[in-house]
This record gives C-alpha cells, structure tokens and sequence, in this order.
C-alpha cells in the first residue's frame, strides 16, 4: 500500500477525490465530515499535522528542491502522519505528480535523502499544497507501549495503531483503553458458532466448527 498510493489517479481513473486510510485505524466518528473537508478544499491534500518537522523524517532537499521548482522549502514546515489524509485526484493529475514521484525516487536511490519509505515522498509533494484539519481525525501512536492520555482516545474520530505494538498481536500487552475500542469491532473468530470472550479472547466453539480461537470445543 505504502507504493499503491501513487498510482490512484490510475488506479481509479473516475475519481476526482479519495480518503486514504491505513489498515490499522478505527473510525469512530461519521467520515463524511471529513470527506467534506476532502471535497471542499482548493488544496490538493487534507492532512492532519503533527509538531514533528520535515526535517526530522528528511535530510537534505533544500538545493534540490529550489533547484527543481525554483523556490526553497522551510524545513520547519510541521508533517504528517501519512496513514490518513485526503487527496484531489485532479490537481494530482493536472500537476503531473507521478513525474514529481519518481524525480524525488529517482534522487533518493542516489544520494540517500531519507530512511523512511514513502512518506517523505508525499511531504515533498504536499509541501504548499495542502490543508490541515482537527487532529482528532488521526490520533496515532496506539501502536507503541505506554500509556495513552483516557481524554484524547475518547475524543478521537480516529484511532491509528501506527507502531510495532499491533492489538492483533498475540505478544502485545494489553494495558488502558484503546484495547477496549479494537476489541468492539475485532470479535473473535468464533463469534456466533459458541460461547467466546473479549476479555480472555478465548472461545468454546460448537464441536464442528474449527477457528483461530477455539481453545474448547462443547461435546458432540
């Protein structure tokens, strides 16, 4: 996904506007609303910032970047998690961004620009061109350990479990309440075929049904 992400005005040649999301985020709250932040918007992406500055995901872009679009970068611009965020498939088309994509690849195989995969890419691309929105459409870090403020996961639309601490994850420990929240919509596999429970996460399933959490079976 982290590379599919640049061929959507290919891959969906009828869309004018898309909300991307990652795979480990709950929406909790009606995304229209942020949809219509998406459509709205005369920018060519929605974000939702973060106090982490370019500079801390790129090393240096700034005589590259003047030199490719003739004007310098702030590198204390503030980033984005790009988990989330929104797009307009037509200015990405009509400023020919796939072109950019590869330009700033093709520079980063040869002089080691950054370390992180994509997201770098999308900060050079979004830079000047892009919106941001309420924080509380990507309240991410819910896959590190520690603890989480109780206020900030309440008021959350969405929760990113961005992080190596995966809530599917057998190892993880479970600890405050964003557990509780993955748990409402991840029901064990065994749902509806026994008795199973998201406190244990175990389940007694009817004798002909075999699944991941079947830990007991009832008798014939």
């Amino acid at each position: 996904a982290n590379f599919a992400r640049f061929f959507f005005d290919q891959l969906f040649p009828s869309l004018s506007h898309i909300i991307y999301l990652d795979v480990d985020t709950i929406v909790l709250h009606d995304i229209s609303e942020l949809w219509n932040e998406v459509v709205t918007s005369d920018k060519m992406f929605v974000v939702i910032e973060r106090s982490l500055k370019y500079k801390h995901f790129i090393n240096s872009v700034s005589s590259l970047y003047k030199e490719r679009y003739g004007k310098s970068i702030d590198m204390s611009t503030p980033s984005f998690n790009a988990g989330i965020y929104g797009v307009n498939l037509d200015i990405w088309r009509k400023e020919n961004i796939y072109d950019e994509i590869v330009y700033w690849m093709k520079m980063n195989k040869k002089t080691k620009l950054w370390d992180l995969g994509t997201q770098p890419i999308l900060f050079l691309i979004a830079y000047g061109n892009a919106k941001s929105v309420d924080s509380r459409w990507n309240v991410e870090g819910l896959g590190h350990m520690g603890r989480m403020n109780e206020m900030k996961l309440s008021n959350a639309y969405i929760h990113h479990w961005n992080g190596l601490a995966k809530p599917w994850m057998k190892h993880v420990k479970r600890g405050d309440s964003r557990y509780d929240y993955w748990d409402q919509y991840n029901k064990p596999e065994c749902n509806g075929h026994g008795s199973c429970s998201n406190v244990t996460r175990k389940c007694i399933c009817t004798h002909d049904y075999i699944g991941t959490f079947c830990d007991e079976k009832t008798e014939t």
